[in-house]
């Protein structure tokens, strides 16, 4: 017998060499057996609670989908999941294949009767297991917290040193300092924006180690997080603010804000490092207006056609309109110099040539010319289905005829009842109906000339037309755009993106045949005397395009 055995641990607390005892017993079942052990796999440091995120149990199932063995050993099978869920699918999978899965430890094997029970027995201990340590480790944290003690997340402008019964929190004097600076600069009228490029040039240390940019800085009041709207600053230590959940399906831990009512506040003076009437001018600058120089209240929608399409051509960043004017650099912008030199252009004359660029290019003569093949292609395909329609409603109503003709005959003889009634209802309806439709496909004929003078017609326009409806038309841009990067080179900035009649050929064939297989809107006049009509459609319907 073909054998393989897959091993795995939890965390990098547990002893490394786990996998090795795993292996071990795994090794002297087979040596008992008299089988021959062909594949190892392990994974290390992985939770068992999702599959999605394991390399090494997928490479396992993708070969057992290839019968590369015949038998799967674990040490116990919640190494394979602690999941009931996951448990008993993974295993159906396997024995589907033909392959036998034996849990060496516990004497669970597919090949005895009963081995469903124990799969499910063991799969609900696996969960029960995860839920007590995870109970047992929040009332832990918590009686830390109550206690004074470090219960995790480590704040700006703190450290954690040995204390009797754990570690607790310090100040970092040389990180408070920069925290004070922070919320100074803030009240005094300072941008994040430019609080961020002086801490920048300044080489601060930052919370992450990186750069400082806006959202370390600000973050968000509500839930209590930036520099700002930290209240351990103010001597309140704040634990339970959130939970780190697993996607049952990747694995990846993903944090869930609790609600403030949840949250557990406690006053720590000895860990204040603003004082009370800085703490509350900076309050006082958020709950201002922002036309006031605050910063309540929501932002200005956004009004630019390109902002936040851009990239730009020294750091990779976004480039979003930094004024009236010009389009800028984000990084430059909200962290500085120091960061980024950052890449400028107007907006009226990025707008202008790229559109310019952009109309020029999808009526050039081969965009034209790849369209036309394409509706050609599409009208053959729709004549097709219409005829393929057509046959299929003549055949449904030679049925409906003489299931009407029955109808009519059983009343003569039996008399009208309620059920005949509804029957021969239902038949003549659909009669009509089927008799009709036909009528309908016959006045959609697709005229591909008219539609290439309509579709010019519509580029013509293509600048005001997308300026009308500025957030619908940057999803239409980035589509059919893609990343376009802003290169300084000497005096002069160049844009670099991908060809729009390529990319709108690329991704136009599913939208076209999508629309041609539900028919056409009647609202749009004429009735679709054009595929190459819907092909512009996207553009046409969201950016109020005129044709």
């Amino acid at each position: 017998m073909r054998c393989a055995i897959y091993g795995r641990f939890s965390t990098e607390k547990q002893d490394f060499q786990s996998i090795a005892d795993q292996y071990r017993v795994c090794e002297q079942y087979t040596q008992r057996q008299g089988w021959e052990i062909v594949a190892r796999y392990a994974d290390e440091g992985i939770s068992g609670a999702a599959i999605g995120n394991r390399p090494e149990f997928n490479a396992m199932m993708a070969d057992a989908m290839q019968h590369k063995f015949d038998v799967l050993l674990v040490m116990e099978l919640s190494r394979l999941s602690r999941s009931a869920g996951d448990l008993n699918k993974t295993i159906d999978r396997l024995t589907f294949r033909g392959v036998r899965v034996i849990g060496v430890s516990n004497g669970y094997d597919t090949a005895r009767k009963g081995h469903k029970l124990q799969a499910g027995v063991e799969g609900v201990m696996g969960e029960a297991f995860r839920d007590m340590v995870r109970d047992k480790t929040y009332t832990a944290l918590s009686g830390r917290a109550e206690r004074g003690l470090f219960a995790g997340g480590i704040s700006y402008g703190y450290r954690t040193i040995e204390a009797p019964g754990g570690r607790q929190l310090e100040i970092n004097q040389d990180q408070a300092a920069i925290v004070r600076g922070i919320f100074e600069q803030y009240v005094a009228g300072a941008s994040c924006q430019r609080i961020a490029s002086e801490l920048n040039h300044r080489h601060a240390p930052s919370p992450r180690g990186s750069s400082w940019c806006v959202s370390a800085i600000y973050g968000s009041p509500a839930k209590g997080t930036g520099i700002l709207n930290n209240e351990l600053y103010a001597g309140r230590y704040i634990w339970n603010r959130s939970q780190w959940i697993k996607d049952p399906d990747t694995g990846v831990r993903t944090r869930i804000d609790r609600a403030r009512t949840d949250w557990c506040i406690m006053d720590r003076p000895d860990l204040r490092i603003v004082p009370d009437e800085l703490w509350q001018a900076v309050r006082r600058r958020m709950d201002t207006p922002q036309h006031a120089g605050g910063s309540r209240g929501a932002g200005r929608p956004a009004r630019t056609l390109f902002g936040g399409l851009l990239r730009c051509g020294i750091c990779g960043g976004a480039v979003v309109a930094i004024n009236a004017s010009m389009y800028g650099c984000a990084a430059r912008k909200d962290r500085g110099e120091s960061v980024c030199q950052g890449v400028y252009v107007s907006r009226k004359v990025a707008e202008l040539r790229i559109l310019s660029s952009l109309r020029d290019d999808l009526l050039s003569p081969d965009a034209l010319a790849g369209v036309q093949r394409e509706l050609a292609r599409l009208v053959r395909e729709r004549g097709a289905c219409e005829a393929q329609e057509r046959q299929a409603a003549q055949a449904r109503l030679s049925v409906l005829n003489r299931e009407i003709d029955n109808l009519v005959s059983a009343v003569a003889v039996a008399g009208m009842s309620a059920a005949l009634r509804e029957r021969l209802a239902d038949a003549e309806a659909e009669r009509t109906r089927l008799t009709i439709q036909p009528r309908n496909i016959d006045k959609a004929p697709c005229k591909v000339a008219n539609a290439i003078a309509r579709y010019r017609a519509m580029m013509a326009d293509l600048s005001g037309a997308l300026k009308s409806k500025p957030e619908r038309s940057r999803e239409v841009l980035r589509e059919v755009m893609g990343e376009i990067r802003l290169i300084p080179k000497e005096a002069e900035v160049w844009a670099e993106f991908q060809s729009p009649a390529e990319r709108m050929l690329m991704i136009s064939g599913e939208s076209l045949i999508m629309v041609a297989g539900v028919g056409f809107c009647s609202q749009l006049q004429p009735q679709c005397d054009s595929a190459l009509y819907r092909y512009a459609e996207k553009w046409q319907t969201a950016l109020r395009l005129h044709y």
